[in-house]
C-alpha cells in the first residue's frame, strides 16, 4: 500500500464453495488442532515470507475471520516469520481444545482476538482470555454468535 505496509487477510469458510475450494477439509484440520496439516499451509507460509521480503520486517500484518483467523494465528506462531510480523488480528478464529499450542496462541501478545463468548468455533479461547481478547457477551444464538463481523461492520 502507499505507506509501505501490507495486511494479508485470510477469508473464512465459504459455504457456497466449501467442497470446490477445500474449505471443509481445512476446517477438519482446525477442529483436530492441526492447522499445519492443511494442504496449502506451506504456500500460505511462503506467501507471507515473500510479502515480508517485499515490504520489510515489521511492515506485514496478518488478519483473518474464522478459518482464516486460524491460519493467521498459526502463521504468527512460525519462528521464522514471527519476529518480522506486525500485529495479527483474528476475528472469531476457529480454535480447537485439541490444539497443543492453544494456551500459547491465546496468550500471544502479537495477536488481538475478537469473538463472542457463545461462539462454538472460537470459544476454546475463552478459558485463556486476557488483555488481547475482545469478547462480546450479548448474543444468545450460537450460530449468530460466530457471525461477529455482522456486529463489527453491519451490512447496509
Amino acid at each position: 500500500d502507499r505507506n509501505g505496509k501490507a495486511v494479508i487477510a485470510f477469508r473464512g469458510t465459504s459455504p457456497q464453495q466449501a467442497i470446490n475450494n477445500n474449505d471443509l477439509v481445512e476446517d477438519v484440520h482446525v477442529a483436530s488442532g492441526d492447522v499445519k496439516a492443511m494442504s496449502d499451509y506451506a504456500s500460505y507460509k511462503n506467501h507471507v515470507k515473500n510479502m515480508i521480503e517485499k515490504y520489510g520486517s515489521g511492515n506485514v500484518s496478518l488478519s483473518g475471520y474464522s478459518l482464516g483467523g486460524s491460519k493467521a494465528v498459526q502463521l504468527t506462531q512460525e519462528k521464522e516469520l514471527r519476529s518480522h510480523l506486525g500485529t495479527t488480528v483474528a476475528l472469531a478464529p476457529g480454535m480447537s481444545p485439541l490444539d497443543d499450542q492453544l494456551k500459547q496462541k491465546a496468550r500471544d501478545h502479537k495477536i488481538d482476538y475478537f469473538y463472542h463468548h457463545n461462539d462454538g468455533v472460537a470459544n476454546s479461547l475463552i478459558a485463556h482470555s486476557g488483555v488481547n481478547h475482545t469478547v462480546h457477551y450479548s448474543e444468545k444464538d450460537a450460530v449468530k454468535s460466530h457471525m461477529l463481523l455482522d456486529r463489527l461492520a453491519p451490512q447496509k
